[in-house]
């Protein structure tokens, strides 16, 4: 894509705590009556593509982390807080309903570097679950574009679920910081090649009532609706690359020819899947000869459920025609070559549509489709809250099933797993071994494929990217970027690890830690000292 604004990343630090409790370990933990811990083992890491999940020590915090990652950042780039003119922050970790983290930051800043060495560095902090920050990388170029000064983003997260709950393996923490400035030496971001979708959801909430806890609301933890957010995930992610496309075709460009794809990863698997959606779209769109290679190679390996199916199109004719079309060709399988043909392409049409809204689609007794809400929403257009609620779940395990079963068999074929393996698979390396870092997992993974593409020996220079961030509540950016023509190395950085069995996990996960368990990383530039009766915060520094 041709850039005509050079702003963009000239630097990377990444920062996750050296505890990490191994799938191993938590299944040996988690294992009950129903199975071994072997085949839970399998089921983290095969099942969810989760080898390890980074702990937050007890001496730290999100203002810990992202301290540390900047102080990293700006060691990496051979700059101070002089040469920095703002820092934009994101996190769903905060501690604070008023102030940004990053004033909690620049206490340990200053500790390094002296005192009022921040003073003039304008900061903000952006909130939308793990999509703030790239709404931070967008201030961040915006900023640099126009003042053409050097900006710092910075993003730090603890993802932290209930004990024993299904979104407990998906667990991580740590924080990523970004230099962002005019003429980088890594990736160029055209500010105006972003495009957006957000939509009012459930999938995924930490509400408050009235600042008290109570069994629901007010948690440390979220309320998760996992299959939901699943099904959400996807339809804000296809919208936002929608609108993408449509930004970039008004440029005689198109986002199906870049070289790499670096998405938000609550868990491996999630990725996987969204790259699958986005890839059979791309391929039927661009490359029909590929699609077809495809179409053959999968077979009739697709199993639907029967009844109600999340769908959605502009027009319920549509996806009755659709549907219709779909079971005519299932019945007719062994007839001729045309039933296979018209079999994938209806059943790509309904996993693809069937992305975009929360219309079901319910077969009646009678035999005639019928396309509604389901009276998840009032005569005037309001939804009903709590029905909506109690129906997700429903509607979004049948939908997830027929999509999981569609992308099983695409996932297996050849031209899948070519383009995986070239454009996606380097990304997630890192996130399978720290886990889920919220705002700072789009940060993660762009870091995870520069470094292991340099190790695999790719070259980068030039080619083209695209960044697909997501957050729950729901909003979705999708950016399209390109490489310098002489991409900088980039250091591992969450290599470092040490041991942690499931009781000190649980310990931590508690607050029934007394004291720090890992005394002597190297990594752990700040550590969280005191917390008194107002709540200040203080910090203090590992000596060199």
């Amino acid at each position: 894509m041709a850039l005509k604004n050079k702003v963009g990343i000239d630097a990377i630090a990444v920062y996750a705590p050296v505890l990490r409790l191994s799938a191993g370990e938590l299944a040996k933990a988690r294992v009950n009556g129903t199975g071994s811990a072997e085949e839970l083992r399998l089921k983290y890491e095969k099942g969810l593509g989760v080898r390890s999940i980074a702990v937050a020590d007890a001496d730290e915090d999100a203002a810990s982390m992202a301290a540390t990652a900047m102080m990293k950042l700006m060691r990496r780039a051979e700059i101070g807080p002089k040469d920095v003119s703002a820092v934009f922050a994101a996190t769903e970790s905060s501690f604070d309903n008023s102030k940004p983290i990053f004033t909690y930051v620049m206490d340990a800043i200053e500790m390094r570097y002296g005192s009022g060495s921040t003073m003039h560095i304008r900061t903000d902090e952006r909130k939308f679950a793990c999509v703030s920050g790239m709404g931070a990388i967008e201030d961040a170029l915006n900023y640099a574009a126009v003042k053409g000064k050097a900006v710092i983003v910075v993003t730090s997260d603890i993802a932290k679920y209930e004990l024993r709950s299904a979104g407990e393996p998906t667990s991580g923490a740590g924080a990523a910081a970004l230099l962002i400035r005019p003429n980088p030496s890594i990736l160029s971001i055209d500010p105006l090649d972003i495009a957006y979708a957000s939509k009012n959801e459930y999938d995924f909430f930490k509400p408050f009532v009235n600042g008290k806890e109570s069994v629901m609301f007010g948690k440390e933890t979220p309320v998760v609706n996992g299959h939901y957010s699943q099904y959400v995930y996807m339809s804000m992610t296809y919208k936002a690359y929608e609108e993408l496309e449509k930004k970039l075709a008004e440029k005689g460009e198109n986002p199906a020819h870049a070289e790499y794809f670096v998405a938000h990863v609550p868990f491996q698997k999630m990725a996987q899947k969204g790259f699958a959606l986005f890839l059979a779209h791309n391929l039927r769109e661009n490359y029909p000869e590929e699609w077809k290679k495809a179409t053959i190679e999968m077979g009739p390996k697709i199993n639907l459920s029967p009844g109600i199916m999340n769908c959605s199109v502009h027009e319920s004719l549509e996806i009755a025609t659709a549907v219709d079309k779909l079971e005519h060709s299932l019945k007719n399988w062994d007839h001729d070559e045309s039933y296979r043909k018209s079999f994938w392409h209806n059943a790509a049409h309904i996993m693809e549509t069937a992305i975009i809204t929360n219309m079901t689609i319910t077969r009646l007794p009678n035999g005639k489709i019928t396309a509604d809400y389901d009276g998840a929403y009032s005569p005037d257009g309001k939804p009903r809250a709590e029905h909506f609620l109690a129906k997700t779940k429903e509607h979004a395990d049948a939908f997830v099933a027929d999509l999981d079963s569609f992308i099983k068999a695409f996932s297996a074929t050849t031209v899948y797993r070519e383009n995986y393996k070239k454009k996606v698979e380097s990304g997630l390396a890192f996130s399978g071994d720290i886990g889920n870092i919220y705002t700072g997992s789009i940060m993660l993974s762009l870091a995870s494929l520069i470094h292991n593409e340099q190790k695999n020996g790719a070259n980068l220079n030039s080619k083209r990217i695209i960044l697909l961030g997501y957050g729950s509540g729901s909003e979705a950016v999708a950016m399209a970027g390109q490489f310098s023509d002489s991409v900088k190395p980039l250091e591992n950085d969450v290599a470092e690890t040490r041991a942690l069995s499931a009781a000190e996990y649980e310990g931590l996960h508690r607050g029934t830690q007394e004291g720090p368990i890992d005394n002597d990383s190297g990594g752990k530039e700040v550590r969280l000292g005191h917390i008194s009766e107002e709540r200040i915060r203080t910090y203090s520094l590992k000596r060199d």
